[in-house]
């Protein structure tokens, strides 16, 4: 378990083809849940037919690995959850109040980005379900939340708490956001378990070594930006930040022994390190991973 304390955060993976066909998938099963738009020849199939949906994960030649008891790989991935990320409007506060939205992403996807369970959400009259529920690449999972209005640049200089609280896994796994030094809300392992209609598995919330992104960016994905109001230099202030782990269960760094990275990345270092290699298969000369549902290896 981690539970971190920030200003701003977002944990991810993100480079280039690095993350490709794997953020922010969260998964270990081998079935439609990895195959290009979770479909063969444009339709579903019965997924899990012959397959050990916990067990059978997408194999190839170039893995970092570990291998199940049965010789096969355990799927790996690279997930994100989000901190916050700062928005105006989307809470009862009103549309010009500010607001952060917290959420997790997910691949692969349910039927219409619906998940399977509500979500936790202790003070309605502050927090609300965000109406963005995936698209192309992602499926979110997100609540947007009123922010303390002295907390910005100009406006105050105050500071606020924000953290996530978080169990990897299955079973008993969750995540839970605070906004303000309060309990915004909760997801619940089994909102993301299996979805029969589009014949996928559980999806765990993160087992990976993760790391920490903190910076201050722009993005009209989350409305109109109104540069001409707008006064350059912005600064995003962090006071401090903590992280907080299970001492029974203590997990530092980037390669733990049940999740290998490094030897991995050294096998592949100009792909990570070279910024002009942005394809696995044209830039980089390499196959595309196979996989056994497929009947490629």
């Amino acid at each position: 378990m981690a539970t971190l304390v920030v200003v701003s955060t977002s944990l991810s993976i993100a480079s280039s083809w690095t993350y490709r066909s794997k953020w922010p998938y969260s998964y270990n099963a081998c079935d439609m849940g990895i195959v290009a738009n979770q479909t063969v020849n444009n339709l579903l199939v019965a997924a899990t037919e012959g397959n050990d949906a916990y067990n059978n994960g997408a194999l190839s030649e170039s893995h970092p690995g570990p291998v199940h008891d049965n010789g096969e790989y355990v799927g790996r991935s690279a997930p994100e959850i989000d901190m916050f990320e700062a928005q105006i409007g989307g809470t009862p506060m009103g549309d010009g109040s500010g607001a952060v939205s917290q959420s997790g992403q997910w691949a692969p996807f349910n039927w219409k980005y619906t998940p399977l369970g509500e979500f936790d959400v202790p003070d309605l009259t502050r927090s609300v379900n965000k109406s963005y529920t995936g698209g192309v690449y992602q499926q979110a999972t997100s609540v947007v939340t009123a922010t303390d209005q002295t907390a910005y640049e100009f406006n105050g200089y105050g500071y606020s708490v924000y953290d996530f609280q978080y169990k990897p896994g299955f079973g008993d796994a969750y995540i839970s956001w605070i906004a303000t030094g309060q309990l915004a809300w909760s997801l619940h392992w089994s909102t993301m378990g299996p979805d029969a209609v589009v014949e996928i598995s559980d999806r765990p919330v993160s087992q990976e070594p993760m790391y920490l992104i903190m910076n201050l960016g722009i993005s009209e994905a989350f409305g109109e930006v109104e540069y001409d109001i707008l006064m350059f230099p912005l600064t995003m202030r962090i006071d401090w930040i903590r992280v907080y782990q299970d001492p029974n269960a203590i997990n530092i760094g980037c390669d733990p022994p049940d999740f290998p990275t490094a030897a991995y990345i050294a096998q592949d270092k100009e792909a990570y390190a070279n910024p002009d290699l942005t394809t696995w298969v044209n830039d980089y000369k390499q196959e595309t991973p196979k996989n056994k549902f497929l009947g490629q290896c």
